[in-house]
């Protein structure tokens, strides 16, 4: 159990750190499209981050 319950924060902290990018990328790029694409992406990783499949 101490092992799937540290993949899962693991997991957890990996998608948050490429979700944190995300947002980091959409804010320092002044393109709109740009924006726009990087939120697409940015949704299924916060999701995954708080556990939402």
């Amino acid at each position: 159990m101490l092992f799937e319950t540290t993949m899962l924060f693991i997991y957890r902290f990996i998608a948050l750190a490429v979700a944190a990018m995300m947002v980091w990328n959409m804010v320092r790029n002044k393109d709109w499209q740009q924006q726009v694409f990087s939120v697409m992406i940015f949704i299924p990783f916060i999701l995954r981050a708080v556990g939402v499949k």
